[in-house]
């Protein structure tokens, strides 16, 4: 059975006054805060069967201290963001959210009402959640079926008054990438037959962690989770990407959704430039999971709209943040099992952005990354205008992102990044599609940069790797670093007709003790 919990009084909403509460006249807001904050894990110090062994009273040294210090710390990080509407996820059930709520308000940012499902007899031991100024009107738990009978998290669907507009709040947490995509695919489908469902001009946020990148599209098939087809629940289900003329993928601008139709999801990650879009991080990677997601009705003019530049990661000044990554609440091992340390916070960035009871314009925020418009002329351009055409880094140690310093075609480059290591390292990967056949099938690119290079290729599901040198292009069974020192673009061929029509796997590998620092374009 799912309990819905919903209580909706708490002592009374003591917040200090600020730029986004104002008010107007009737108890309506001019301008609101909504934000999104996977916790990681916030149990209580209560056995009920369901939780994670680490988190167990007394199996390890999870105990009331331990607990403590955990609600301290992600409330010290609610209380900071002072947001009027706060959605949650990782939190264990409506005893730890009182919990938290507490602490937060112990801090000065006492929320009045709340809502969670709270399903401890499911296989999740976690459900998302929602903190709030506003009134909640109604709350409701959408059933996510997932193939193999495999249960995970349903969506939180909150009604919140916001003065005398309605605000409708889907709150996700997908399942995790230790599945395919189909997993997510099954919760993307539940949340978009929902949304269809919706009377036209419903003002409505979805947020959530959805194990997903804004541009999930380039990257998945090399993470290995393409069992879809190419399609992915964040980008086609959502409609939060659009194919150009040339039929080429790419996220959808804001003014592509705001003239409606399909793509129909505005995803705010687009706003930020390509170096701050991250809250999570993975084997290197800057990763985007958490989300804020806009429908056209939040940019109309009536109920409630966008203030548009206004979506944040949030960092606390650097405090949640650890040689650029979160800083996770730490554990550390011994015989086998995982201690806690009392420090840290979450290995996710909060994420915010602000609302007005306005027509959209009314408030409005200069855009500080100049970022430029996104257009069909520029698509045709490069290998790397919107996305990283399926590289992704392969170590801690390795960055891997989008460059506009001299790039050899468009506005972007790849550009991989990693310190002298003391032993060889793959430093970057992709998966390049199939369908190309016959004895002159090849993958080339262009290279510059510093460091003791190879490149190597086999056909998807081969064992053996062909070698490539950069320097004197020969291929072989085995790998050779050879320095390059390139200020000019130079031209890379793979020759892969042996892989027929598979899906070829390529990694940039990086020799031991000496640093790189590459560039990659078409």
């Amino acid at each position: 059975m799912i309990l819905l919990a919903a209580v909706v009084f708490y002592a009374g909403c003591r917040r200090q006054p600020s730029e986004h509460t104002t008010g107007m006249a009737g108890g309506t807001p001019d301008t609101f805060t909504v934000a999104f904050y996977n916790v990681e894990n916030c149990f209580d110090n209560e056995f009920d069967g369901h939780e994670y062994t680490e988190y167990r009273p007394n199996a390890t040294n999870w105990n009331s201290e331990m607990h403590r210090r955990k609600l301290e710390n992600v409330g010290s990080v609610c209380a900071a963001m002072n947001a009027e509407v706060l959605t949650l996820c990782e939190v264990e059930d409506r005893d730890a959210l009182a919990q938290l709520r507490e602490v937060i308000g112990e801090k000065g940012c006492r929320y009045r009402y709340h809502a969670i499902i709270d399903t401890p007899e499911a296989a999740s031991s976690t459900s998302p959640a929602l903190l709030s100024s506003y009134p909640v009107r109604g709350v409701h738990a959408l059933r996510v079926r997932l193939p193999a009978a495999v249960t995970t998290r349903d969506i939180l669907e909150v009604d919140v008054q916001i003065g005398e507009v309605p605000l409708k709040l889907f709150i996700n947490h997908w399942p995790s990438k230790h599945h395919p995509e189909s997993f997510r695919m099954a919760a993307a489908k539940r949340l978009a037959d929902r949304l269809a469902e919706l009377p036209a001009g419903t003002d409505y946020l979805v947020v959530g962690d959805f194990n997903c990148d804004y541009d999930e599209f380039s990257n998945f098939t090399t993470f290995g989770h393409n069992d879809t087809r190419g399609r992915t629940g964040i980008n086609d289900l959502l409609g939060t990407v659009r194919k150009t003329a040339g039929g080429a993928v790419r996220p959808a601008s804001e003014s592509e959704v705001i003239s409606g139709g399909f793509p129909s999801h505005y995803d705010l990650w687009l706003e930020l430039p390509l170096k701050q879009r991250m809250s999570y991080v993975y084997r290197g990677n800057l990763q985007t999971p958490d989300h804020i997601i806009l429908p056209p009705s939040l940019y109309d003019s009536s109920g409630i709209s966008y203030v548009d530049n206004s979506f944040r990661p949030f960092n606390w000044d650097g405090r949640l943040l650890s040689y650029g990554k979160p800083l996770r609440w730490k554990m550390r091992y011994s015989r086998g099992k995982k201690y806690h340390t009392g420090e840290g916070y979450s290995d996710h960035l909060p994420v915010s952005a602000r609302f007005a009871v306005s027509p959209f314009g009314g408030f409005v925020l200069e855009n500080p990354a100049g970022i430029p418009p996104q257009n069909d002329a520029a698509d045709a351009q490069g290998w790397f205008e919107y996305h990283g055409n399926g590289w992704v880094a392969d170590d801690n140690r390795v960055r891997v992102s989008r460059d506009t310093i001299a790039p050899a075609a468009g506005r972007y480059a790849l550009h991989v990044v990693a310190p002298a290591q003391k032993k060889n390292l793959t430093a970057a990967r992709t998966v390049l599609p199939g369908g190309v056949s016959g004895e002159n099938r090849s993958i080339s690119f262009s290279v510059r940069g510093n460091g003791a290079v190879c490149f190597r290729w086999r056909a998807v599901g081969e064992k053996k790797w062909r070698y490539h040198s950069p320097v004197t292009g020969k291929v072989s069974g085995a790998a050779r670093y050879e320095p390059i020192t390139w200020r000019d673009w130079h031209r890379i061929s793979l020759q892969v007709s042996a892989a027929g029509e598979e899906p070829v796997e390529v990694e940039l590998r990086s020799g031991k003790e000496i640093a790189l620092d590459l560039w990659i374009d078409r």
